[in-house]
């Protein structure tokens, strides 16, 4: 069966995750699985890298000739006995062979935010260490616990990589002696598996987290490198941009010896740095500042800076001092402005220059010695408004960062560098860029599924405080109950069986009321439905209307205009919670 488009580039994306360790050619390699549709990116990288590859089931695994290395992604964390298995993969390797663990993180800052467990299907189940879930199906342990059962089972040595936002989708791939030395918020998009009932937003976590030193222990998922010797091989990050073009798609690999390398994911790819090389180049004959690198055989070599970037450099401005913040603003523009020579000038997007570097954002800079010194200029545009990136400086300063939004002046930005009047017509030029060379199209309906919205977020907030608040009210009422206060059920559906059926024992109602006059003087578990008129006659005793009915917020309405104001919905959905409280 062919693969769609969508299918071939999320496999793209999943190698990733070990396409940048550098096997041993001509090695032998055991791919061990319980899901076989997830390992075919990893056998492919397998295969490209010289290795003779067994596809193994992880029931069958046994030892007949050792391996090199033995990779097993998101599998084994299935198994009952997980440290049995490790052994058994312990003993399936050569003496300077590797494990190689895809695993997830049960504190993973994606349960965190409210995605269900991958395993139980639960949420908060692995942040509670699966006390109140079963899971036979699998489970997710913490770095602590991998590290544990590795050393019981005899690797002498291991090294763990943070996977970001998840193992199938990696973006950032960070050693555990490494912490990120830029903002992350717009370079991670967070996916997840059920992104309905996520109520935080994660990018706005991430950079307290990296702040506190907590980056590392509350990452997705780890990718863990094991053996009897040293797994220490020497790469501190790898940033994957595998969502793009393949001409476009590039991972950034920095070195622990400090020097950094942009590779190209596909050889249409080795182009692209030539021209990168070039675009540099060209910056820096025209007084901008650049990060000097030169081409190798496969790739593109940099020094490692030591700096802030300028977007971090920026944000911490725009908090601290608006006038210092836009006096850089203002620098940074002057650098845009003279990339290149205006060649041409339009009525609605203002002048246009003879070469435009659209990607001259903040993000793309460094702030070193007082100045903006920048990289990562790939892309060109001819005879193109300057505006464009005018307005890509503004709006990709604040994208992809919530905790800006109290500090936005978006509006004064495109006053002050003359580019309100045209901005629809740019921005329509700045999505039409960012579309030609990320795959948005393609990969929609994965969007679709995986990331919420912000809006849906925020809802996901309101609605979690809600039931919070609604379980609090119910066990009170509940309790009330039982210490002798009256109460009348309003309506006799499904909402009113749950009740009865969980709850009449110890807290039965006086009466119940409908508004089908249909129902009127028949008997409903025992008691005769009567109209809601009757209410009036309990308007001054000390009684609550629980109101059994989906649609409660109309039979609020009712009871307002009676000047009826105690009620409570009961919502058999969440009324669980209150369980063995009465």
């Amino acid at each position: 069966m062919n693969k769609s488009d969508s299918e071939i580039i999320l496999d793209d994306i999943a190698k990733g995750l070990i396409r940048w360790i550098p096997f041993r050619d001509g090695g032998r390699a055991a791919l061990v699985y319980i899901d076989r549709n997830k390992i075919s990116p990893y056998h492919e990288i397998l295969n490209k890298a010289g290795m003779t590859t067994e596809i193994v089931e992880i029931t069958s695994f046994s030892v007949s000739e050792a391996y090199d290395y033995i990779i097993c992604i998101e599998d084994i964390e299935r198994v009952l006995d997980v440290e049995q298995l490790l052994r058994q993969l312990h003993e399936g390797l050569k003496e300077d062979g590797y494990l190689i663990l895809g695993m997830n993180n049960r504190f993973g800052i994606r349960f965190l935010c409210g995605d269900r467990d991958i395993y139980t299907y639960g949420r908060f189940d692995g942040i509670g260490n699966y006390v109140r879930a079963k899971s036979d199906n699998g489970r997710c342990y913490s770095d602590r616990q991998i590290k544990k059962m590795l050393s019981r089972v005899g690797f002498s040595y291991y090294t763990f990589y943070s996977v970001m936002p998840t193992l199938q989708r990696p973006t950032m791939i960070l050693s555990e002696n490494s912490i990120p030395n830029e903002a992350i918020g717009n370079r991670i998009f967070p996916e997840y598996d059920f992104p309905s009932g996520v109520f935080l937003n994660e990018q706005e976590l991430y950079d307290d987290f990296v702040a506190e030193g907590l980056f590392h222990k509350f990452a997705n998922a780890y990718l863990v490198i094991a053996g009897n010797n040293k797994c220490d091989i020497g790469i501190s990050s790898i940033t994957l941009s595998t969502d793009r073009n393949q001409e476009d798609s590039m991972m950034t690999v920095a070195y622990d010896n400090c020097f950094v390398e942009k590779k190209p994911i596909y050889r249409d790819g080795i182009s692209h740095l030539v021209d990168l090389d070039k675009n540099l180049k060209q910056l820096e004959q025209r007084g901008i500042r650049v990060v000097k690198g030169n081409l190798t055989e496969d790739g593109y070599r940099m020094p490692y800076i030591d700096a802030p970037t300028g977007q971090q450099f920026l944000e911490d401005l725009l908090v601290s001092n608006l006038d210092v913040f836009l006096h850089y603003m203002d620098e940074f523009s002057q650098q845009i402005l003279k990339s290149s020579d205006k060649v041409g000038y339009d009525d609605t997007l203002g002048d246009i220059y003879d070469t435009v570097y659209p990607d001259m954002v903040p993000l793309n800079s460094f702030f070193v010695n007082g100045e903006f010194v920048f990289f990562d200029q790939e892309f060109v545009e001819k005879n193109y408004p300057i505006n464009v990136v005018l307005v890509r400086m503004i709006d990709s300063f604040y994208y992809g960062k919530p905790h800006l939004n109290n500090y936005y002046i978006g509006g004064l930005l495109y006053e002050r560098y003359g580019i309100k009047k045209g901005y629809k017509e740019l921005d329509k030029m700045q999505i039409a860029f960012l579309d030609k060379h990320i795959q948005n199209d393609v990969l929609s309906e994965n969007h679709e599924r995986h990331r919420p919205l912000s809006t849906d977020i925020v809802k996901s907030w309101i609605a979690m405080n809600e039931i919070g608040d609604y379980v609090c009210d119910l066990r009170k009422f509940l309790e009330l109950i039982v210490l002798g206060k009256k109460m009348i059920i309003f309506g006799t559906g499904k909402y009113a069986d749950d009740y009865m059926s969980r709850y009449a024992k110890r807290c039965p109602p006086i009466a119940v009321v409908d508004n089908d006059d249909m129902k009127w003087g028949k008997l409903w578990r025992g008691m005769t439905i009567q109209s809601p008129e009757i209410l009036d006659n309990y308007r001054d005793e000390d009684c609550t209307i629980l109101i059994c009915i989906k649609n409660y917020q109309e039979i609020k309405k009712q009871l307002s205009k009676m000047w009826i104001f105690q009620y409570l919905p009961y919502l058999p959905e969440y009324s669980h919670n209150t369980d063995g409280v009465i």
